[in-house]
């Protein structure tokens, strides 16, 4: 038998479970974006650490998880499809590839099923496999406090654990009778103020009190094709005004070229790249962000760079999502702190007049509206921690406590 310690979230009591080395655990994980595989990935990585050798995981994932160990069914890049009327092309490819992962599923039988972010696809799979008997868990919850609140009694009928990333939303789900826990951001593994920006730099010769503009259109194609020529032309403006300003673009392997090339059509120089190290010290380095709505404006509050979140969407989805919207912000900053502290300029808000004038303030280290920004994005951070460890630990002992249960029903 093998003997691994587990810490149980919100607690300091130490259990010792034992496992059989020749019967290991068998996880299917599903990640479908990108912050998702990161989560997935430091989550292998601490139940490896419990476990040793007494699991085996299967499944789909982006490049994290594969780093960590996972051979991955199909590209992960496949479920990254985003909006209502957008989703239509991808249908026929999304049903292929729903269908080849509950064959996956019932080829390999595993214990538990891991679910990541990627809701559309995700909560499919969870109601092809409830009749297998096979537990899912899935982490990051539905944003029934922005819009369709009626899902929280949906998903609790097919899910069997949810960990949510935000400590306001385990009570829309629990009174559902759906075990959900709060494990905290995984973001906040990162301690992104911490970052040092001085490698990146001295790399290419930048001074720390130089005037940047950090550009983040999006991780999506179709963010970027709403975006990326709307974000480049307030670039150009802004620099007719701050003539010393340099352009910085943190992005995805996939989306390099696309940018670079955008660039050279609108005359412009930027730094643009896709190292995950460099993104986040370009984040540190710059005086303020323009950004789509989207995780990466946690990244951005969590740096303390004053930002503008700027989005659209095809008008139809903008028109349904509008319809079925319930909250008075979309960005996630203003959601957790519930007050505009950053400027959403969202459809029709989301011009070029507009965008340039919100940045233009942030663009001076020395302006009140700069310095207000980053004393309320300091406020951040502790809203996105639980008690007392990382989300990852905490989400590895939910599902080793998971697991442990299955087994001893199994033996029983």
């Amino acid at each position: 038998m093998g003997l691994n310690l587990i810490q149980q979230p919100n607690s300091t009591t130490i259990k010792t479970i034992s496992t059989p080395t020749n019967n290991p655990y068998k996880i299917f994980v599903i990640a479908g974006e990108s912050s998702g595989d990161q989560l997935g990935a430091a989550i292998l990585q601490r139940l490896k650490h419990q476990l040793g050798h007494n699991i085996i995981i299967q499944g789909i994932g982006g490049e994290a998880l594969i780093q960590a160990g996972l051979s991955s069914l199909f590209p992960s890049t496949d479920l990254a499809v985003m909006g209502l009327i957008e989703l239509i092309p991808h249908i026929p490819r999304l049903l292929m590839r729903l269908s080849q992962t509950v064959a996956a599923i019932k080829s390999f039988q595993p214990d538990l099923i891991l679910t990541i972010d990627a809701p559309g696809f995700n909560f499919r799979v969870a109601k092809k496999v409830k009749k297998m008997g096979i537990p899912v868990i899935h982490i990051t919850a539905p944003s029934v406090w922005a819009w369709k609140p009626k899902r929280a009694k949906q998903v609790a009928g097919y899910l069997d654990q949810l960990l949510c990333l935000f400590h306001f939303e385990p009570p829309y789900f629990n009174c559902h009778g759906l075990e959900t826990h709060f494990i905290g951001h995984p973001l906040i593994e990162k301690n992104l103020s911490s970052v040092d920006p001085g490698p990146f730099l001295d790399q290419h010769q930048l001074l720390p009190n130089q005037r940047m503009l950090v550009i983040l259109p999006g991780s999506r194609k179709g963010e970027l094709d709403h975006h990326l020529n709307l974000f480049l032309q307030v670039a150009k403006k802004l620099q007719q005004q701050f003539p010393d300003l340099i352009l910085l673009f943190p992005t995805l392997p996939q989306h390099q070229q696309r940018i670079q090339n955008s660039l050279i059509q609108h005359n412009l120089t930027g730094i643009v790249s896709s190292q995950p190290t460099e993104r986040m010290m370009m984040m540190r380095s710059s005086t303020a962000a323009l950004a789509a709505s989207g995780t990466v404006t946690l990244e951005l509050a969590l740096c303390h760079t004053p930002m503008v979140v700027a989005y659209k969407a095809n008008a139809l989805t903008a028109v349904i999502i509008k319809r079925l919207l319930i909250t008075k912000y979309i960005s996630l900053v203003n959601i957790l702190l519930n007050k505009p502290a950053v400027s959403e300029l969202i459809q029709q808000d989301c011009t070029l007049d507009r965008i340039v004038n919100d940045l233009i303030p942030l663009l001076d280290r020395q302006s009140s509206q700069h310095q207000m920004q980053i004393n309320q994005l300091q406020s951040i951070a502790p809203l996105l921690q639980s008690k007392e460890m990382t989300p990852s630990t905490a989400a590895a002992n939910y599902i080793i406590k998971k697991l442990h249960s299955i087994r001893i029903s199994y033996d029983n």
